[in-house]
């Protein structure tokens, strides 16, 4: 009898530490439908330059983009981010390789959603052209800074 007890004491143990351990999740809708993403992802990719700005901005960590960014944001050239792709045509090979947490896109690789999320977690943010600001900051800053990485406001 002591066995039985024991074996399930254990049981629940097991069970509530990995409860503990669990990752919180978001959920995040966008233009291809809904997408649950691990809070704080540590390996994401940004395929889309208004959301590598946004990541900028806010100070997150990228771990890849396309393979040229100009202006401002050229520091991303730099080898210690992996170098992906396009924004018209992404590297399949490379992000499969990396095995990123989280794919950022925008609307030019709407096209390509199906395969992307097949490699990691992705979302589409886009901005609505007849209310940008209001899209803005509901997919990018609320959505990206608040909601995925707790930054507060």
């Amino acid at each position: 009898m002591n066995l039985k007890k024991s074996i399930i004491a254990f049981g629940l143990i097991l069970g509530l530490s990995a409860a503990a351990f669990a990752q919180e999740t978001i959920t995040i809708k966008h233009s291809k439908g809904e997408t649950v993403i691990p809070k704080n992802p540590k390996k994401v990719v940004i395929m889309d330059l208004s959301a590598l700005e946004t990541y900028h901005e806010l100070g997150i960590p990228v771990a890849g983009t396309v393979d040229k960014v100009s202006g401002y944001l050229d520091e991303y050239n730099d080898a210690k981010y992996a170098k992906l792709g396009g924004v018209m045509k992404p590297n399949f090979e490379a992000l499969e390789a990396l095995k990123p947490d989280l794919i950022i896109t925008g609307g030019r690789q709407s096209s390509k959603y199906d395969s992307l999320s097949m490699i990691a977690p992705t979302v589409i943010f886009g901005s609505d052209a007849d209310d940008f600001w209001t899209s803005f900051v509901d997919q990018k800053i609320t959505e990206i800074g608040e909601k995925l990485y707790d930054i507060k406001f």
